[in-house]
């Protein structure tokens, strides 16, 4: 039986795309999930993927790697002056396609597939893939299959997936970060090397410290890209300064204000 790579983020789309493909394809359907610091729990996400269908669920952690060769680049040079979240998420395309590639190998399939929604996350990710390897044919499900929200709900059902809308449960920190947000936080990160070392004085390795300023960030309503831009902006003012985050807002200030 053909075997078939999927880029699974755990939600309703890639979750419903593994029995679409063991049906459409005849295939077994092997699955992938890259962590990037995303806040999702990765266990779960896995357990998610083999109650839907899939024979394995592989998790890889990419963190260092995806900080350090795709995010702090393209701070340097710039990109991620305007629309940080749109950027960050096309800088992760390459390296989920990395991940499809590698895990093909390993596990003998000729295809690799993805349920990405977005017309540029899908050409990324087919562009990636083909520069990698063209001899893998890349499925992409949400464009082969004919379901709206209703049917690829009901779709779900019938074979017992997995398929729930986002949770209306309370977040359980939602009276800390509402604090937190009528307070502005201060965070200054030291460098070396190009490399953020320290938040606050804390040496940490950089999973780490990205994990901790995703914490401070999302209190925030901000992004840890959006703090490592605008500390990675005061480094470069050669004025001693700190970032200041408040109400979803990054700003640089000198020490002292």
């Amino acid at each position: 039986m053909d075997r078939i790579v999927l880029a699974y983020s755990g939600g309703p789309s890639s979750s419903v795309a593994i029995p679409w493909l063991r049906e459409q394809q005849q295939a077994e359907v092997v699955t992938v999930s890259v962590d990037l610091g995303q806040h999702e729990s990765l266990d779960g996400i896995r357990a998610r993927a083999l109650a839907s269908g899939a024979v394995r669920a592989h998790v890889l952690d990419r963190r260092d790697e995806f900080a350090r060769e795709y995010l702090l680049p393209a701070i340097e040079s710039g990109a991620l002056d305007s629309d940080a979240p749109a950027i960050v998420a096309a800088l992760s395309r390459p390296l989920i396609a990395k991940a499809l590639v590698e895990l093909a190998h390993i596990e003998g399939a000729t295809a690799v597939a993805h349920a990405a929604t977005g017309p540029q996350d899908r050409e990324r990710l087919a562009a990636a893939v083909a520069a990698l390897d063209p001899t893998l044919r890349v499925i992409d499900a949400t464009v082969d299959w004919t379901f709206d929200a209703q049917g690829m709900a009901e779709y779900a059902r019938e074979r017992g997936i997995p398929f729930a809308a986002p949770s209306s449960t309370p977040d359980p920190l939602a009276a800390i970060k509402a604090d937190a947000a009528t307070h502005p936080i201060f965070v200054h990160l030291d460098f070396r090397g190009g490399v953020p070392v320290k938040i606050n004085g804390i040496e940490m390795d950089l999973v780490e410290l990205m994990a901790s300023l995703e914490t401070i960030a999302d209190a925030q309503a901000t992004s840890g890209a959006a703090v490592l831009r605008a500390a990675y902006n005061a480094k470069q003012s050669g004025v001693p300064a700190d970032v200041k985050i408040f109400n979803g807002v990054c700003e640089v200030v000198t020490r002292g204000n």
